[in-house]
């Protein structure tokens, strides 16, 4: 009798913590930056960027020093480096690259994580006396 009570109990808390994540409900989130110039702001110097310009080129470079009207990008152009100040009225987005865990690394994360807390249920289950033959 006690061990179908854990047994429930655990599956219970296994549905309850896998919902709650899949809903989103343990990620806090923030309110994106309105303008260019304000997603710039929130971005630290020497990150890695892609800028997409009003003349639909884009460019991948580290971030420099930003001024009220623009900001300097490092990148390189026939090979070799080179710094350029560019305005924030030419810019019409900015994504900072190479942020966070890929998909793939979050479905495995994920599914080991899933995986790993069946095992404890099961390993808790046969401890309690679940696993054994049963004896009429």
């Amino acid at each position: 009798m006690v061990r179908n009570q854990v047994a429930l109990l655990c599956t219970a808390l296994l549905l309850w913590s896998s919902s709650a994540s899949a809903n989103g409900a343990c990620q806090v989130a923030a309110a994106p930056p309105q303008g260019v110039k304000e997603q710039f702001t929130q971005i630290p110097a020497g990150s890695v960027v892609e800028v997409k310009l009003a003349d639909k080129h884009k460019i991948r470079g580290r971030l420099g020093s930003i001024t009220d009207s623009g900001f300097d990008l490092q990148f390189t152009k026939a090979g070799k480096i080179v710094t350029d100040t560019l305005a924030f009225d030419n810019v019409r987005s900015v994504k900072v690259v190479g942020q966070g865990w890929s998909t793939g690394k979050k479905i495995v994360v994920g599914t080991l994580i899933g995986a790993a807390a069946i095992f404890i249920i099961g390993l808790i289950a046969c401890l309690a006396g679940g696993c054994g033959p049963m004896v009429r």
